[in-house]
């Protein structure tokens, strides 16, 4: 069995980054497949902390921010050392304004090119867990903000804000070009993703550690639910009726889980593990697609435990 005939198929994109840190840290590679903007990678938003120190390289927290970047390989000790040392503050506020004007004389690519070579930020990324994806991250962040510069005229303040304008909708970004690219060595890897996102494809082992659990979106809503009544559907703000609204919303949820269900498990080829969890109590059932199924939704608590 190899590494790449392997998924685990989990919930949300918080349990695929736990299961990823887990295996890379037992020396298991593994990767996260998923629609996920690259707007939304650490990379995106460290590119938006260095381009906000060389646009304004007199302004001092915003060039302590960009050296506290892995990228520049400083500790906490060579840091404050040059943040309390005028002579290498200096230095480095000089060096910040040389880029400053490589940016505005050569261009954002040109520029970023300097940098990259001078600070040798691709050999620290190295140095980081996942560092070819955060090459690859970095370099395709920087091509699409090149490529607005270009398209939209934008100066550096206006570039800038593009970038921002773009990190901050990353959740709902999923044009194709914004998406994180595929690397070859993907192919060797555990996939990780999302249950969802998972149907239509299929794999010799699949993991599905999560199917005991409910999907939680509507537990903890309290001002608006929205269901299908009478075949139409109603959002409901606070109406006498919202209860009953709410208990209709509730069955929805159930049905699309138990859907997510079937698509989970039918995802393998040859073998598929479920765990299961009991997590009832005294005062609340397992309300999960996995215990519906399994019918052990109503029997009374001390039922159960025999």
């Amino acid at each position: 069995i190899l590494s790449k005939d392997i998924a685990i198929l989990v919930r949300s994109h918080v349990q695929a980054q736990a299961y990823q840190q887990a295996l890379n840290e037992s020396g298991i590679t593994a990767v996260i497949n998923s629609k996920v903007s690259v707007f939304s990678s650490a990379e995106a938003t460290d590119l938006y902390i260095l381009l906000q120190a060389i646009a304004q390289p007199t302004h001092s927290s915003l060039i302590k921010q960009a050296l506290a970047l892995t990228w520049f390989n400083l500790d906490g000790q060579q840091l404050f050392n040059i943040i309390n040392n005028e002579f290498a503050y200096a230095t480095w506020v000089s060096r910040f304004q040389d880029y400053q004007l490589d940016w505005q004389n050569k261009g954002l690519m040109a520029m970023m090119r300097r940098v990259m070579t001078q600070e040798k930020i691709a050999t620290q990324l190295t140095k980081v867990p996942h560092s070819e994806r955060r090459i690859t991250n970095l370099q395709h962040v920087t091509e699409l903000l090149q490529q607005a510069v270009i398209e939209e005229h934008l100066g550096i303040n206006k570039t800038i804000d593009w970038l921002a304008k773009h990190i901050a909708s990353a959740d709902s970004n999923t044009a194709a070009e914004a998406l994180q690219l595929r690397l070859e060595s993907d192919e060797d890897a555990v996939k990780i993703m999302t249950m969802h996102s998972a149907k239509g494809l299929e794999f010799p082992i699949v993991f599905c550690p999560y199917l005991w659990q409910r999907g939680t979106g509507l537990k903890k809503e309290k001002q608006v639910v929205k269901c299908y009544k009478d075949q139409h559907m109603i959002a409901d703000l606070g109406t006498d009726q919202f209860e009953e609204h709410r208990s209709l919303a509730l069955d929805e949820e159930l049905a699309e889980d138990i859907r997510v269900f079937y698509v989970a498990v039918t995802r393998a080829q040859y073998r598929c593990y479920i765990n299961w969890a009991d997590v009832r109590t005294q005062d609340k059932a397992n309300d999960s697609a996995m215990a519906y199924l399994l019918a052990c939704t109503e029997d009374g608590f001390l039922a159960q435990q025999t």
